[in-house]
């Protein structure tokens, strides 16, 4: 078969989807490109040094404001990121995409807000970066899920949740922060709590699976059928049924 030269071009574009760190400065040497060759970029696998150098030319054309397609060029960042599969990106990397999710975060719309929010979920951040989503949670809900769903324990964030949930600040995501305070409370310090609000903070806490299903146990008489179904079968825990069963006093 006869090819010409852009079938050529088109075969050597995609050789950067198995040679990214290698092919990348010359098929994308600005962030312009990346919004020409969105298509191909969308399609490449998780790489740290991919997301690296894609978010290397981000964060410089915002920092020194060039125009560009914003928008899109995250969300060609997004659609690698999703691919990690379990793997961290390098602290280098996660300091660039927190530094555009920082520049972008408060003033962006709605919808570019959740993309920017997935470039750095479940991402540990330094101190610096912390500190910025403490000094600045109440002017976005977007800090506050960061915060709420850090992907480790950290006792600067423990400390914010604390207060907030001392303060009767943030009530309806308390069972959430209640799951942040279990990484360093005993379960008895939230007896008064609804048993359902306490059940979901264990279920949304960070303890093992065999410790969730042990906590629910002790809540079971507190909780409706549907409730205690629920947290069985997302656990895989009959046990659950079976305490209920135990405890019931049927009519």
């Amino acid at each position: 078969m006869e090819r010409d030269l852009e079938d050529r071009l088109y075969l050597e574009e995609a050789l950067a989807l198995f040679e990214p760190p290698e092919r990348l400065p010359a098929l994308v040497p600005s962030v312009r490109e990346i919004y020409s060759r969105r298509h191909l970029l969308r399609q490449m696998p998780f790489d740290d040094r991919t997301v690296a150098y894609l978010a290397g030319l981000v964060r410089t054309a915002l920092d020194t404001s060039q125009r560009f397609r914003v928008f899109d060029c995250l969300k060609v960042l997004k659609a690698i990121i999703v691919k990690e599969n379990g793997h961290r990106l390098s602290p280098t990397t996660v300091r660039d995409l927190f530094a555009i999710y920082r520049q972008l975060i408060l003033s962006a719309r709605e919808e570019m807000q959740w993309c920017l929010s997935r470039l750095v979920k479940d991402q540990e951040l330094d101190d610096a970066d912390v500190s910025w989503l403490l000094s600045h949670w109440e002017e976005s809900e977007h800090l506050v899920n960061r915060l709420l769903l850090y992907p480790v324990r950290n006792p600067v964030i423990s400390t914010w949740a604390r207060e907030r949930y001392d303060r009767a600040e943030l009530s309806d995501r308390k069972s959430e922060l209640i799951a942040r305070l279990l990484e360093v409370d005993d379960l008895a310090a939230f007896r008064n709590e609804d048993p359902t609000t306490l059940a979901w903070a264990v279920f949304r806490s960070r303890r093992t699976r065999d410790s969730k299903i042990s906590a629910l146990t002790t809540l079971v008489s507190g909780l409706r059928c549907e409730t205690i179904v629920d947290f069985a079968i997302r656990l895989d825990a009959p046990e659950l049924i079976r305490e209920a069963l135990t405890e019931a006093d049927f009519a």
